[in-house]
């Protein structure tokens, strides 16, 4: 059978992105620039061992977090291109070394866009994988990040608060399309939410150009880091569309048999491979393929020792060596020839058992023979007794392949169906070792072999689920960290420890307390046979601090706690771990003037406060401050009496009024209109400034009181019924004119109205044809009411009176003249 040489495709878009060329160009020139100083990239500068591999040979050394105490004060740190969280960086800054940051811009700007919206009131949800140094690090530069790994957890978790104000940002290697359903998620179901646009550029490209390219080969090899996000992203999009897609480093880890039969490949690789590894691979491609008329089933002979026929097994001594085979004493006639690979680890003389696989080469007097064909026949014939059996067998998973996994088994290639793995859709088991069942063995000139790790899961729950009752306590490993909850594994079986069974008192943030790995007990409160899992507390490891509570603070009892926890509402006080009560903002003082919780109490302060009311039941305290002084209010209407005068200082000032402190937690009111008689104005009163006021008002009830500060003086009303009586004539200029009567002043802001009907003796159908403001008149004032603070004047009177006189003195004067 003959193979045909190979076309090798390139995708459009493929390895370095921009950021990784700015934080290798950025190291290039450290490591010029830094001459005779210990430079470290903090963790791996880039997630490719080829890469990092060099950078060491130029005395970059890899440093680990935990490793910062051995750097000295003038060190030269880089950080990496993921980032890295911020206590880190501080860190860092305390030692006082040379920090250089390659964080990409795209972290540098998901970051920003963080505290941005957290500082905007948004609640933050990051999307992506929680242990990923980039996500690490961006999620720590907020107060209260929830990083949720997938579009379902994220519809759990918002289940019932669509309505709430959320910034979503994702991880920016996550796949573009998968980002573009969690948009269409949140604009249909999250109305008040924002998705923020946080996928790195390159990648969307990489993975467009991975689509285009896997539809149009037969066989797709992306090449990047094992552990490269990014990388793992292209392999996934590529496998959907292209069944022969496979995840490489370098070169060695190309299998020759996957080329068979295979005309065109395509090649991508993910954004921290270096350009020499691909060409490495394409290299070896073009020299596997390289003559025409080469047997491809010979070219892969020493790549299959799975194809090796049975044959007789002989025991033979090591003639000789050299680089490509070992030749055997068999006793008989020819030599055996052996690949010198098998007995790399022998010397010349030594004895061993090898197959017969042919009785002579084709050109040559030798039969070929195989030592490692030895153990697989007696390998293969222990698996088949393992199948019989039904007994366990640890192996290794080499490869991901389509519907399942390839598991190395006694040297044997099986396959594991994904149905039978056990594992979730987030794993990534490659190079895991596993124990596995043997499902289905089949013999013949190509053996197949089927395995099942699900099926020791199986009984291994079965097993430990039976051993285990209620109230049993157990130890866990976290496998999982959720908003709402830890997911453990108990053995072989999956447990879980809601939020509200973590600890007696509120936990907020469970990634704070736990990480994946952790070691932790916990009590069985629950056995689902059908589900083979476990309900599990980590509180009830410990009694109720509730029970008989009130035996220990009973009500009216003055207790001290710390704030823990401050909300708009108030504030709630610890007073041991797991019991807790709220202090209302309504219960801080006896004022109705508070407004902030935080201007009364800060976080951790250690504060004395009353039991008010308390419900074991239920778990509800409530506590008061105020209650530890007496009710200033009982006494109000007595010790500030309606008409008496105090003296206060200013504690606040708006453009209504200002409030003034009489006592602690006893302020009064003074209206803008009660500060002065004539123009009052806010800006004739300074905060922390010392006034006298008279009370005008009170309201026990509602606890307020109102004075005024204008009312410590006569008021001009007053001066002027003092000055002036009914009768008085006086001249004043007239200061407007109405339809129906004429203002004059009669003192600086009082006014005296002349009625249309006292304007004139005479009828007056128009006044300001018979007068203008400005003019001055004599009027008498008619009329002074105190209650209505009306002052009426007559101009009408005094013509009336002229008139009069002037036909007395007629009268009298005629009269004189008939004398």
């Amino acid at each position: 059978m003959k193979n045909n040489k190979i076309e090798i495709v390139r995708a459009k878009k493929m390895g370095f992105c921009f950021g990784v060329k700015e934080a290798l160009k950025l190291t290039e020139e450290i490591i010029k620039k830094e001459v005779n100083k210990r430079i470290f990239m903090l963790g791996m500068l880039v997630h490719n061992k080829e890469v990092i591999n060099e950078l060491k040979e130029k005395n970059v050394e890899v440093l680990e977090e935990m490793e910062l105490e051995n750097i000295n004060e003038n060190d030269v740190v880089i950080i990496r291109a993921h980032g890295v969280e911020k206590k880190i960086y501080e860190r860092l800054e305390k030692k006082k070394v040379k920090i250089y940051d390659a964080a990409c811009v795209f972290v540098k700007k998901s970051r920003n866009m963080l505290q941005k919206y957290e500082g905007a009131g948004y609640k933050i949800i990051f999307i992506g994988d929680k242990n990923h140094p980039e996500v690490k690090g961006i999620v720590s530069y907020g107060v209260k990040v929830i990083v949720i790994s997938n579009k379902n957890n994220l519809m759990k978790f918002v289940e019932n608060d669509k309505d709430k104000k959320y910034f979503i940002l994702a991880q920016t290697t996550l796949n573009k399309n998968y980002y573009n359903e969690i948009q269409e998620y949140v604009k249909k179901n999250m109305k008040n939410s924002i998705v923020g646009d946080t996928i790195c550029g390159a990648t969307y490209e990489r993975q467009i150009a991975v689509e285009d390219l896997a539809k149009n080969v037969e066989m797709m090899l992306i090449v990047g880091g094992y552990n490269s996000s990014n990388t793992k992203k292209l392999y996934n999009i590529s496998k959907k569309i292209n069944d022969k897609s496979y995840h490489i480093e370098t070169e060695k880890d190309l299998e020759l048999e996957w080329l068979k039969d295979i005309k065109k490949i395509g090649i991508t690789a993910g954004a921290s491979t270096p350009a020499k590894s691909i060409k490495g691979i394409e290299q070896k491609i073009k020299e596997a393929t390289m003559s025409e008329t080469m047997d491809f089933e010979k070219m892969l002979e020493n790549y299959l020792p799975d194809n090796i026929e049975k044959g007789e097994v002989k025991k033979g001594i090591i003639l000789r060596k050299d680089r490509e085979y070992g030749y055997l004493d068999l006793g008989t006639k020819g030599e055996g020839k052996v690949d010198a690979r098998e007995i790399e680890d022998n010397e010349v003389g030594d004895e061993i058992e090898v197959l017969i696989i042919t009785t002579a080469d084709e050109s040559e007097d030798f039969m070929k023979v195989s030592r490692r064909a030895v153990e697989l026949k007696l390998n293969w014939e222990k698996l088949q007794e393992l199948k019989e059996s039904d007994e366990k067998i640890n192996g290794k998973i080499v490869r991901k392949v389509k519907g399942g996994y390839i598991v190395d088994i006694l040297k044997y290639n099986s396959f594991m169906p994904g149905s039978l793995s056990g594992f979730g859709k987030e794993e990534e088991p490659l190079g895991k070792e596993i124990t596995v069942k043997i499902k289905d063995i089949q013999d013949g000139k190509r053996k197949k072999i089927v395995v099942s790790r699900k099926a020791v899961e199986m009984q291994n729950v079965e097993e430990e689920l039976n051993k285990i009752n209620e109230d049993d306590v157990v130890e866990g490993i976290v496998n999982d960290v959720l908003a709402f909850g830890v997911s453990l594994k108990v053995g072989s079986i999956s447990g879980f420890v809601h939020i509200s069974e973590i600890a007696w008192k509120r936990v907020d943030n469970l990634e704070e307390k736990y990480n994946v790995g952790d070691t932790v007990s916990a009590k069985v409160i629950s056995i689902n046979k059908a589900k083979k899992s476990l309900k599990l507390s980590i509180k009830q490891l410990k009694e109720d601090p509730w029970t008989n509570l009130e035996e220990k603070y009973p009500l009216e009892s003055e207790v001290v706690g710390k704030v823990v926890r401050i909300e708009k509402y108030g504030a709630f006080i610890e007073l041991e771990e797991g019991i807790e009560g709220l202090l209302h903002i309504s219960d801080f003082s006896w004022s109705q003037k508070m407004k902030s919780v935080k201007n009364y109490v800060k976080l951790n302060d250690e504060i004395k406060v009353k039991i008010i009311e308390l419900d074991e039941k239920s778990k509800k305290m409530k506590l008061s401050l105020k209650a530890l002084a007496e009710n200033p209010w009982e006494t109000v209407e007595t010790k500030y009496a309606i008409g008496t005068e105090h003296e206060g200082t200013i504690v606040e000032i708006k453009d209504f009024g200002i409030f003034v402190e009489l006592e602690k937690d006893m302020d009064a009111f003074v209206h803008i209109s009660d500060l002065e008689w004539n123009n009052p104005s806010i800006e004739n009163f300074k905060k922390e400034e010392k006034v006298k006021v008279k009370i005008i008002e009170i309201n026990k009830e509602e606890r307020k009181i109102k004075a005024g500060i204008k009312q410590l003086t006569k008021s001009p009303l007053e001066e002027v019924f003092e000055k002036y009586s009914e009768g008085d004539i006086i001249k004043r200029k007239i200061i407007s004119i109405a339809n129906f009567g004429i203002f004059v002043e009669l003192e600086k802001g009082i006014d005296g109205m002349i009625h249309i009907s006292e304007a004139s003796k005479e009828f007056v159908k128009n006044l300001e044809e018979k007068y203008k403001v400005g003019d001055e008149v004599e009027a008498k004032i008619i009329m002074m009411d105190e209650e209505s603070k009306k002052i009426k004047l007559s101009i009408k009177e005094i013509e009336m009176q002229e008139e009069k006189k002037e036909e007395e003195e007629l009268l009298e004067k005629y009269s004189n003249n008939e004398k």
